[in-house]
């Protein structure tokens, strides 16, 4: 299957579908309510990522978004990773979309002089966690997490110190 990875431009079935994408992924993963509100900065990606000199990326197979990353800069080489989600269709083998997100991520932060990478995250996402772990970020304290980028779902910390 063909993957191709893009960085965000605003446009509405985009948007849509990025949400949609992210909203059903609570519901299952976490059993959220589907009326709750937890990503908030997908509301307006443009202001909150792009305006801050931060990129997100999205994870297409055809016309359909399979899976997302972004990042926000935190302090001088500090980088948060945020909202990285991947369609449980697009999981694992054979496509390795959350390995191709990172990758593109993990190209960037290395051309921005990055120094320290920090996630937060929740234990209920038993495969991300062992996603983090496998490709090198350790866990952290969570009073060392930038608190600005703290989400209420969060209660694992990760980094990554490149």
């Amino acid at each position: 299957m063909n993957i191709r990875i893009e960085r965000y431009r605003p446009s509405f079935q985009v948007d849509d579908q990025i949400k949609n994408m992210v909203r059903s992924i609570r519901i299952h993963d976490h059993h959220l309510p589907a009326n709750g509100m937890y990503d908030t900065d997908l509301l307006n990606i443009e202001e909150y990522y792009l305006n801050r000199n931060g990129n997100f990326w999205v994870a297409k197979h055809e016309n359909r978004v399979v899976g997302t990353i972004a990042v926000v800069p935190a302090g001088e080489g500090l980088f948060v990773l945020r909202k990285m989600f991947v369609d449980p269709e697009f999981r694992g083998a054979p496509h390795y979309v959350a390995k191709q997100l990172l990758d593109v991520f993990l190209d960037d932060m290395l051309a921005r002089g990055a120094r320290i990478i920090c996630l937060g995250t929740s234990s209920s996402y038993v495969r991300a966690n062992g996603f983090y772990l496998k490709h090198g970020f350790t866990k952290m304290p969570d009073d060392q997490f930038p608190a600005e980028f703290k989400n209420t779902l969060d209660d694992i910390f990760y980094q990554k110190v490149i």
